[in-house]
């Protein structure tokens, strides 16, 4: 049987270093690089607590951020 190709849509409200964050992050990249096509999905990195979009780059994805994705 040969591997089907899934699309896949991750979406978290804020890409801030944090572990779920990561997490979301780690599961981008290892579905990518299973060969799926992969979109992660982000609001602004809003907060203090520090941004992981550059990471997210640096690992080969380029986060689709929407503005109107944030806590109230």
């Amino acid at each position: 049987m040969v591997p089907r190709r899934l699309k896949i849509v991750n979406v978290i409200t804020r890409l801030i270093l944090g572990g779920a964050q990561e997490a979301v992050l780690d599961s981008t990249v290892g579905l990518r690089e299973r060969g799926h096509d992969v979109t992660l999905v982000t609001g602004p990195p809003i907060g203090p607590e520090g941004e992981l979009i550059s990471q997210a780059k640096e690992r080969g994805v380029e986060p689709v951020i929407f503005s109107e994705l944030r806590r109230s």
